[in-house]
């Protein structure tokens, strides 16, 4: 028969054994909550405001890209788009833009095969076909220029553009009336690959800080 100090010891090593799997319950539980207090907090951006959950889709569009191709909403659809409205002719902001855009499309890496970068003119009148492809590819060959076909004009990009909420507003120059400029936004829209409005970038853009955003879209979405 078992003396006193030995049914003491096992005893202490049955709580043991009791309290062991409790504990480790314990352990899992706030490890599980912790967890999902990080998975139900949205994402951080460094530049990029969200649009109201709901994604509004982009509306029903027909231009043509820089080689003469119908280009649809539909081709926004299957990968994200980052897009940018200007114009060929543009002294600083459009080509500062661009330069910006390809640098971040570069630190992208992988995620490149994901994204398309799109430029849509905002002067109908000069940027033909033609104009908009050596200017695009000179920022990037993997780059798109869109706008209305040769003689459009310009009804198709003003409906675009107005569901889009960008504005833009040629400005005359009297004194030489064929190198007027265009006033437009400088907002960057970013489509996910629903087709639907996913986020906005404003200025000051840097190209380090567009990279991390998309790429945080890419893996939470």
């Amino acid at each position: 028969m078992p003396n006193k100090p030995e049914i003491e010891e096992t005893r202490k090593t049955s709580a043991k054994f009791l309290i062991a799997p409790v504990i480790l319950a314990v352990i899992a539980l706030i490890g599980g909550i912790v967890l999902q207090e990080k998975l139900d907090q949205p994402p951080t951006f460094k530049n990029a405001t969200l649009y109201p959950a709901d994604f509004r889709p982009v509306p029903a569009f027909e231009l043509q890209d820089q080689n003469g191709k119908n280009f649809t909403q539909e081709q926004l659809k299957d990968q994200w788009s980052i897009i940018f409205f200007g114009f060929t002719n543009c002294p600083d902001v459009c080509p500062t833009t661009l330069n910006i855009l390809q640098q971040a499309y570069e630190l992208l890496g992988e995620n490149k095969k994901q994204v398309q970068v799109i430029l849509v003119s905002v002067d109908p009148q000069r940027d033909n076909q033609q104009q908009r492809k050596d200017y695009i590819e000179y920022f990037h060959p993997d780059f798109i220029a869109l706008g209305e076909a040769d003689g459009g004009t310009g009804g198709k990009i003003k409906a675009l553009t107005k569901s889009m909420y960008i504005h833009y507003q040629t400005v005359e120059n009297e004194a030489s009336p064929e190198d007027y400029l265009v006033d437009h936004s400088a907002a960057i829209l970013i489509i996910n690959p629903e087709g639907r409005r996913h986020a906005q970038i404003t200025p000051p853009i840097l190209p380090g800080a567009i990279a991390q955003d998309i790429t945080t879209m890419i893996e939470a979405y």
